[in-house]
């Protein structure tokens, strides 16, 4: 059976890292964590445009080194969110990070609506509720284009997980609850 690869990306704040770990203990697949956190503390939250590319080849390369070793993955992010962070912030996207998207590994994703309150933390820059639904909705117009499978993920806690298992059995991904 082919790899299968589970990435959630989407606003800050939306609960994907717990998202995430939920989802890898419950399908029991390997994860990838989100490379820019670790790297963007190790610098004191402070970046340049010419960085993103150094996160997103972190990115690319811990999926690929994931699959490699474990197979079946859920992500934490992918270089869709380094694209649209790009976009958003310097008005355009890396040829790099463009060609990588284009060349991206079979992938399913889900984006987690922005119906958590947003927590205050030093890496995120959008706390105005018109600015994250403004950016959920280039996630979803970005998904559309890169033509992978997709689905939205709403709810709390356990409602949130549970949404996000049936969209992965609805994927094909996973037969039944697992």
């Amino acid at each position: 059976m082919t790899a299968r690869t589970l990435v959630v990306v989407g606003v800050e704040s939306t609960g994907k890292t717990t998202l995430v770990d939920a989802l890898a203990r419950t399908l029991d697949w390997a994860r990838v964590d989100e490379q820019a956190r670790p790297w963007l503390a190790a610098r004191g939250n402070r970046y340049r445009e010419a960085d993103l590319v150094t996160i997103a080849c972190r990115q690319w390369q811990a999926e690929a080194a994931t699959r490699a070793r474990a197979g079946d993955l859920v992500a934490d992010t992918d270089l869709t969110v380094i694209r649209i962070w790009s976009e958003v912030r310097y008005g355009r996207c890396d040829d790099w990070i463009l060609q990588r998207l284009a060349e991206r590994p079979p992938a399913h994703y889900l984006l987690p609506r922005p119906d958590l309150p947003w927590a205050p933390d030093p890496q995120r820059e959008t706390p105005d509720p018109a600015a994250r639904q403004a950016l959920h909705e280039r996630y979803q117009a970005l998904l559309e284009e890169l033509g992978h499978p997709w689905a939205e993920v709403a709810g709390q806690g356990e409602a949130r997980l549970a949404s996000a298992l049936d969209a992965v059995e609805g994927f094909g991904l996973i037969a039944g609850p697992p």
